[in-house]
């Protein structure tokens, strides 16, 4: 179970290469109230706000008093600006904080930017603050429970409907830079020279790299026979997604012999043959680059009159592909 937060909020601190700022609150009164009346019997009240990291180029100078006021005009409520700051409005707890307060801070992975990030920092650039590297957005939680209530229970409950795992993370404390610190794992030998093919099969099978009967013999007779020596992991990693089927297409591709008789076609031609030339001419692509679109018919719709700049919208009319 994710624990609190290690180390109160703060704009800049000396070992941080990130500038951060806060506004609040991140969940609107309504769905405040909402989750509050819905968790009545644990939480106590429950207080939220945005983190705005931003990280500067390498080289650049810090930001000139013009250009903090024009990131603050940005990240800031236009009719609220006294929601925004460079403190955090709801300091992390003391260390001798009781089991009944619980702050949380949720984030986006550090391993890649974020298609939020993008688009902010495209705005930024358009709006000359050109030293922005990257902007991520985090989203603090803070809980005060009702006596004993504030469980791990409660916690991961919480945790899993406002998380997407997949592509965020929990802060354990406030961020110093979007760098992961994780050391790589060292590189290992597969003792195929002493083990031979069960070697391989057992790195096959811890790792999932698809190897079938096939290419645990092909791969052993290789480095066994004729390389002689043993692999590296990151070899197998490598021989596992570059002659994959994903990859190679060998199965689908190859030729098919079914009782000694090759067919005439392989499984691709077949699947391929379904185009035939009158299915072509409702086909704006097909089989290219795992995606197709068929002709889709002509529609009314609204667009700009005068595309990139501000004007009234008008009616067009247009030919929708389906895709």
């Amino acid at each position: 179970m994710t624990s609190p937060r290690k180390s109160p909020l703060a704009k800049k601190m000396k070992s941080s290469s990130l500038l951060t700022y806060f506004r609040t609150p991140f969940w609107s009164e309504h769905v405040t109230s909402t989750f509050k009346a819905t968790w009545a019997e644990v939480v106590a009240n429950v207080q939220t706000e945005s983190c705005f990291y931003v990280e500067l180029e390498a080289t650049a100078a810090p930001l000139t008093p013009e250009e903090e006021s024009a990131l603050t005009w940005l990240l800031s409520e236009t009719f609220e600006p006294e929601k925004y700051g460079s403190s955090p409005f709801y300091p992390a707890p003391a260390a001798k904080a009781t089991a009944d307060v619980w702050v949380v801070e949720i984030g986006a992975r550090l391993s890649f930017s974020t298609p939020w990030s993008s688009n902010a920092v495209s705005i930024c650039h358009a709006c000359g603050l050109t030293k922005i590297k990257r902007i991520e957005r985090s989203r603090i939680f803070h809980f005060t429970g009702k006596p004993g209530k504030l469980t791990d229970a409660f916690k991961a409950a919480f945790l899993t409907a406002h998380m997407d795992r997949m592509t965020e993370q929990v802060y354990e404390s406030s961020l110093t830079s979007f760098g992961v610190p994780q050391a790589p794992k060292p590189v290992q030998r597969v003792p195929i020279m002493s083990e031979g093919k069960e070697a391989l099969r057992a790195i096959n099978a811890t790792n999932g790299l698809g190897f079938d009967e096939w290419d645990l013999d092909y791969y052993t007779n290789l480095f066994k026979e004729k390389l002689q020596r043993d692999p590296t992991d990151v070899e197998c990693f490598d021989m596992g997604q570059s002659n994959s089927e994903h990859s190679r297409h060998w199965f689908f591709g190859g030729k098919i012999v079914i009782d000694g008789v090759e067919m005439p076609d392989t499984l691709f031609q077949m699947v391929k043959s379904t185009l035939t030339d009158a299915n072509k001419a409702n086909s704006v692509i097909a089989f290219h680059d795992n995606s197709s679109v068929i002709k889709g018919a002509a529609i009314k719709t609204l667009a700009p009159s005068h595309v990139g700049y501000p004007s009234s919208l008008e009616e067009r009319h247009l030919t929708s592909h389906v895709l």
